[in-house]
C-alpha cells in the first residue's frame, strides 16, 4: 500500500509575506496588496536581509523578486479560471512508527 499526502493552498489564501530577522528574531509582515518594495533590512535592528547584485545607480542591491511575486499573486487572484488553481507547499510529515507485524492486534 502506498500513501501520499499533499498540502495545497488557494492563492487567495496568501495574504501577506512574513520576514523573520535572523539577527534579532523579530517578525515583520506585509500584506500582499501593500508591497511596493522589497524590505532590505530589519526595521528593529537594521540587519541586512537582502544580498544581491548592485544595479550601478544606488548603494542598495536591485531586488524586485518579492515585488514581482506579490504582483503576480495579485494577478493570479483576479483571473477567473474554469479550473481550481492551488499551490502545493512542502510540509515535512512525521514518519509513522514501524508497526511490529508479529505482535498481536489490540
Amino acid at each position: 500500500m502506498t500513501m501520499q499526502s499533499r498540502v495545497t493552498i488557494d492563492p487567495k489564501d496568501i495574504i501577506a509575506i512574513d520576514y523573520e530577522c535572523q539577527g534579532c528574531g523579530s517578525f515583520y509582515s506585509v500584506k500582499i496588496e501593500k508591497i511596493s518594495h522589497a524590505q532590505m533590512s530589519c526595521p528593529t535592528c537594521g540587519a541586512r536581509w537582502v544580498r544581491g547584485s548592485y544595479d550601478g545607480t544606488s548603494r542598495e542591491p536591485k531586488d524586485s523578486t518579492i515585488v514581482e511575486f506579490a504582483r503576480a499573486l495579485q494577478q493570479l487572484k483576479s483571473v477567473v479560471y474554469d479550473a481550481t488553481i492551488r499551490l502545493e507547499v512542502a510540509v515535512p510529515l512525521p514518519v509513522p512508527p514501524i508497526i511490529d507485524r508479529l505482535s498481536p492486534s489490540l
